[in-house]
């Protein structure tokens, strides 16, 4: 009997060690945050959790810097691999861009700068969007 429950435990933590390597779907409030601060990305139910929460990371993280070159260091940083890097970059540039001037092949760098005009363009967008909430209280 003892040898039949120490196998079940061993089953049981060989399941449990084996990591989940389906997508999770995306969070309500990850989705619902990215739409109230106006960068819910474009196709973003086909995008992971994980790649979501960068994109929030990004502009909040942006946000707090002074300066664009403050922002590019920024990003190695908070995002790990450079596939994660390009993964959120692509899901951030069609916010503001159309995507017929980019796509994969799209060199990282450009991708960046791409993403920093985003930020600013966001960012006079809450600066505009505070103005009227104050012009109307």
């Amino acid at each position: 009997m003892q040898n039949t429950e120490s196998q079940e435990l061993e089953a049981i933590d060989l399941v449990q060690s084996e990591p989940d390597l389906r997508i999770a779907a995306p969070t309500p409030t990850v989705i619902e945050r990215l739409h109230a601060y106006g960068i819910l990305p474009p196709g973003h139910e086909k995008m992971s959790e994980a790649t979501l929460v960068l994109v929030e990371q990004i502009f909040v993280t942006f946000y707090e810097l002074a300066d664009d070159d403050s922002r590019r260091r920024a990003l190695r940083y908070l995002i790990g691999t450079e596939q994660e890097l390009r993964a959120t970059l692509l899901a951030v540039v069609p916010l503001y861009f159309d995507p017929l001037y980019f796509d994969e092949r799209t060199p990282t760098r450009d991708l960046v700068e791409l993403v920093l005009v985003a930020h600013r363009k966001w960012r006079a967008w809450l600066d505009q969007s505070a103005t009227q909430q104050t012009q109307l209280s």
